[in-house]
């Protein structure tokens, strides 16, 4: 009996981390629900959010989970666990982010300069919670000699069609900042500096259902396949499942400390240009 009562009261000092949190950062009204044995819905006044905890995770559980979420909420942001442990006060400026708050920086104010990859992927460490990814072009924009926002575009091909086409990998404000228009200036610098005619992108569902590329004029294209991981339970650390499967040595670690999972997929996104 006392080994239930221990991992009850373990349970709730878990959940009540991350809660505390949106009620002293977000929300002090914010309401919570259980959704299954480790995870709980979060309604604030401006978000929805389902925070999803690792230990005891069950996929299948976990998809039945997001089926009934969206068939009654409709769009949510989800967090998980381990990337809120790692990196907690980019988080929390993620989700304040979302509500509306931050320091508004009008994009007319800033500067656009070519930046490296190291600066870039040390921007991104700093102000973004997804996994850095291959960059080749980053450009930065600058309140003087500051670094407010980053957008990092893959490599240029060349279409059959003729068409020059790109990804765009990343956009990133700095953390607590919001450089109004800042998206929208950075890719029409790309595209003349490069005479780009299409550029591609994907929407993290986890965290947005698109609208923002929406309102730029990109089309939705539809959804992509999720990504699976792997989690380091002792640390929190995640790296992707192909990565782990062609670096890692079953013989070399614990098993029983990795927990694989996968996100919710991407809704891929294109924009014309030239046309």
């Amino acid at each position: 009996m006392q080994v239930v009562i221990f991992n009850v009261l373990k349970l709730v000092n878990t959940k009540m981390d991350f809660f505390e949190q949106i009620l002293i950062k977000v929300d002090s009204n914010a309401k919570s629900s259980a959704t299954t044995p480790f995870s709980y819905f979060i309604q604030t006044k401006n978000l929805k959010i389902h925070y999803v905890r690792i230990q005891h995770f069950q996929q299948s559980t976990y998809r039945s989970a997001v089926q009934l979420l969206q068939a009654n909420h409709g769009f949510y942001i989800t967090v998980f666990e381990d990337l809120y442990k790692t990196s907690p006060k980019k988080t929390i400026d993620r989700l304040l982010y979302h509500t509306g708050v931050s320091i508004r920086i009008h994009g007319r104010a800033t500067s656009i300069k070519k930046i490296t990859k190291p600066e870039a992927v040390d921007f991104l460490k700093n102000n973004h919670s997804n996994l850095s990814l291959k960059t080749k072009y980053s450009f930065g924009l600058f309140l003087k000699d500051e670094l407010v926002g980053l957008a990092c575009f893959g490599q240029i091909i060349n279409m059959r069609n003729g068409a020059k086409s790109v990804v765009l990998i990343r956009f990133c404000n700095k953390s607590g900042h919001r450089v109004v228009g800042g998206l929208t200036k950075l890719i029409k610098h790309f595209v003349k500096t490069y005479l780009i005619d299409e550029i591609m992108t994907y929407c993290d569902l986890e965290w947005s259902n698109g609208d923002n590329y929406s309102q730029l004029g990109f089309e939705n294209k539809g959804k992509t396949e999720p990504n699976e991981f792997v989690i380091n339970l002792p640390t929190y650390e995640r790296i992707f499942l192909k990565k782990f499967e062609k670096e890692v040595e079953p013989i070399t670690v614990n098993i029983d400390d990795y927990l694989k999972i996968e996100n919710l997929g991407s809704l891929k996104f294109v924009k014309y240009f030239n046309v």
